[in-house]
């Protein structure tokens, strides 16, 4: 845990313990911080056989601490903090600090058929001096209003906005712009249909694929000298099923579609930690999940589900830039499948205090055109989290 980390936990422990017990000795609370405020501290380690995901197999261990605050000024208006730490054993580089604000309001009251939420967020992802390049801000703002036409049937629309920005780095910015509508419509008992379409405009730097050679070495050029700015422009349908299996038991059935429609002529440049990049992992195409949720055995919650993924991403091209072909460029396309299991056991403490620790296997194996991404890995994760 780094110094800024270590600092913010501990004066948020102390905080709260004056704060409890003021409370307790005295019920001395003019503000009602100890009614509105709840705390949340997650510790956690876990292993992933290929933490990159490509043919090097990295593997290594990470660790994770984070503290979380949620203050409720009013009962529409929701307020969180959250800082957390990850550090990575062996590819320490990746060991980054990652602070959090977010907000929620619904102005509306319960008993009303609209119910408006306006919601936003600020993340400041902060890596090590190797790798500080990449540390980025990011900002998510939505607007959404939902009408209850009947207790089976409601309907929701919305604005979305989208910022990604590195501060450090020539990587290229990601400005997202997203409206959507959506229904839900639960009939004979337990069963819901849920439809959601989406349409996004993405705005981006781009090498044009007219640009024959990228040329640095020979000539008095930057690499951002080739860039042109866009709008990547992309449509979205996700229908889901769901239904209750027994008193205690749920499954959900998803599909996902997105497609682009004009992508084919930009060339996205990357920096050679291409997991870290924003737009190495923009991709059209479709998925289906299967997921399943029992609360069958006692004091505990299983899930289970799989997956597949097929994906195209855009075309991207890896530095070094001194002497580039822009023409050969290639889209990569992937088909992922995935499976996992976790395990959930909540145990109350007190009247309003949550300790529950967990345990989750996952398995993905990945099919690619590119060699380097032909890879399947086995990752195991355990925690614990605490509420008050």
């Amino acid at each position: 845990m780094n110094k800024r980390t270590f600092t913010f936990t501990v004066l948020v422990m102390l905080f709260s313990s004056v704060l409890l017990a003021q409370d307790s000795q005295n019920n001395y609370d003019p503000l009602g911080l100890a009614e509105n405020l709840e705390f949340e501290l997650n510790f956690s380690s876990g292993y992933s056989s290929n933490l990159l995901g490509d043919v090097t197999r990295t593997d290594d261990r990470n660790y994770t601490s984070s503290v979380s605050i949620w203050y409720n000024p009013y009962p529409a208006l929701e307020i969180g903090i959250e800082d957390e730490y990850t550090y990575y054993e062996n590819t320490f580089r990746l060991s980054s600090n990652l602070s959090k604000f977010s907000f929620g309001f619904v102005p509306t009251r319960e008993t009303s058929p609209w119910t408006i939420y306006l919601s936003g967020g600020l993340n400041l992802l902060r890596y090590q001096r190797s790798t500080m390049s990449f540390d980025n801000d990011s900002y998510d703002m939505l607007a959404a209003i939902g009408w209850q036409v009947a207790d089976q049937l409601s309907f929701r629309t919305g604005y979305g906005f989208n910022a990604n920005t590195y501060i450090r780095s020539e990587v290229s910015d990601l400005l997202k712009y997203s409206t959507f509508m959506g229904g839900n419509w639960s009939f004979l008992g337990s069963n819901t249909i849920d439809l959601e379409l989406g349409y996004s405009i993405t705005a981006f730097s781009f090498v044009p694929d007219t640009i024959v050679i990228i040329d640095t070495l020979y000539r008095d050029l930057t690499v951002d000298d080739y860039f042109t700015d866009g709008y990547l422009l992309a449509f979205y349908v996700s229908p889901r099923f769901s239904r209750s299996i027994g008193p205690k038991t749920g499954i959900s059935l998803e599909f996902n579609y997105q497609s682009f429609s004009n992508e084919d002529h930009s060339v996205i440049i990357i920096s050679e930690f291409e997991h870290i990049s924003p737009f190495a992992g923009v991709s059209e195409g479709k998925s289906i999940e299967l997921d399943l949720k029992t609360y069958q055995f006692s004091n505990m919650i299983v899930t289970t589900g799989a997956g597949y993924w097929y994906k195209k991403y855009l075309r991207l091209l890896d530095g070094p830039f001194e002497r580039t072909r822009v023409d050969l460029a290639e889209r990569r396309v992937d088909e992922l499948s995935r499976w996992y299991l976790s395990l959930e056991l909540p145990v109350a403490i007190g009247h309003s205090d949550l300790l529950k620790s967990f345990w989750k296997i996952d398995y993905t194996n990945n099919i690619s055109n590119f060699d380097q991404f032909k890879y399947y890995k086995w990752a195991f994760s355990t925690g614990i989290t605490y509420r008050f």
